[in-house]
């Protein structure tokens, strides 16, 4: 029986400034006091228009309550985002956003989301525990296109889709962005390949990057 794509689902990316991530990080840990405040910083300056509740910040930047907690507190004095209260469902709930007003947004928004620490390499490294991966694609996201089909695109077999979905997670956690992804084994992607599928040519004939291809896609 041919195996069908998994839906895009929804998930988070970023980009990356210099040749190290750990360089990078390390930078700007050291500007803004820790790597937890810089996940949650980038959470509300890459998605200004969005709400978030406390237990949703914790549990987006995997970072613990206590911390989050203590970030908000620091980020709201420093006038970077304000509090509201929004109807979630069928109770109110006061959540955070992020304040445009801040003075220094722009230079902020600029420092923060310039940075791409998702290289090739790293791409690879990060999915070797999902099955035997034989080709990924970026886009979107990854390349700063807002009107993609996917962001991601992973192609292979004994694939996992649990420990993909935990990968894409971390990924999140550390962009603060949300990402749209397709997973699908060799076989299927090959006879979808071959017969045009619009899902397939859709990624294919936009802008993408090939991080790895091992099925031989050119």
């Amino acid at each position: 029986m041919r195996r069908e794509f998994v839906n895009p689902q929804f998930g988070t990316l970023e980009r990356m400034l210099c040749k190290s991530y750990t360089t990078y990080m390390d930078i700007l840990d050291t500007l803004f006091g820790s790597g937890a405040k810089v996940k949650i910083m980038k959470l509300f300056v890459l998605n200004p228009d969005k709400v978030f509740e406390s237990r949703d910040i914790s549990k987006r930047s995997k970072v613990s309550s206590g911390t989050v907690r203590s970030v908000l507190s620091n980020l709201k004095k420093a006038g970077l985002i304000k509090q509201k209260t929004i109807t979630k469902g069928k109770r109110k709930i006061r959540g955070w956003h992020l304040n445009e007003a801040f003075p220094y947004f722009h230079q902020l928004k600029s420092l923060i989301s310039t940075d791409r620490p998702f290289t090739r390499n790293s791409l690879i490294q990060r999915f070797r525990p999902a099955g035997r991966v034989k080709l990924i694609i970026t886009s979107g996201a990854f390349l700063d296109i807002s009107d993609s089909r996917v962001d991601l695109l992973v192609v292979g077999d004994s694939l996992k889709p649990g420990r993909i979905d935990t990968i894409i997670k971390k990924i999140e956690s550390e962009a603060g962005k949300e990402l749209r992804y397709a997973i699908s084994n060799t076989d299927d992607f090959r006879y979808r390949l071959q017969s045009y599928d619009k899902f397939i040519r859709d990624i294919l004939d936009y802008p993408h990057e090939v991080v790895l291809d091992k099925i031989g896609l050119k």
